[in-house]
């Protein structure tokens, strides 16, 4: 009898590891999240921005080291590990109220896009996206009364880059 449980306890240990490669599971690279667990600067900037709109949902994008929300209105965040906002995307077929874009660029910024060589439309009030690059300045895209949409590149202190 010692000898059939020292037997089994042995076929079991040298079976386990090869029971093991048959259950791969793949690293998970996004996981939900309730809105207070998002980074306190990304939760300062949402409830400046949105102070009355709810959190549709919050997802920690493990892979790309960000986090990724979706308020109940339609917009859409990008923040980096540290809570700061990379992209923000109005819903489909809206734009931004100026007022958020003035909230959200520096002051120069908001002055190129308001005040603008590429039309005599303040650009400032017709943003569907924003992305932020740290460092250097921000991509906007945005869709002028009957034209089609398109990109600014405009840096921190307001100097336009291009347009496409």
């Amino acid at each position: 009898m010692k000898k059939l449980l020292l037997l089994s306890i042995a076929f079991f240990t040298l079976t386990l590891p090869a029971q093991k490669t048959w259950q791969t599971t793949e690293p998970v690279e996004q996981i939900s999240i309730r809105s207070n667990q998002l980074p306190i600067a990304a939760q300062t900037f949402i409830n400046t921005l949105f102070p009355s709109i709810a959190i549709k949902s919050a997802i920690r994008d493990i892979a790309d080291d960000e986090y990724d929300v979706t308020m109940t209105n339609g917009y859409e965040m990008i923040f980096d590990n540290e809570g700061y906002w990379l992209e923000i995307d109005a819903p489909d077929n809206a734009m931004f109220p100026c007022g958020i874009i003035e909230q959200i660029v520096e002051t120069d910024v908001f002055i190129s896009l308001l005040e603008n060589e590429i039309s005599a439309e303040p650009i400032a009030c017709y943003v569907k996206s924003v992305a932020y690059i740290p460092d250097y300045g921000y991509v906007i895209l945005y869709s002028l009364p009957n034209r089609e949409e398109e990109n600014i590149i405009i840096d921190t202190e307001g100097n336009i880059w291009g347009w496409h």
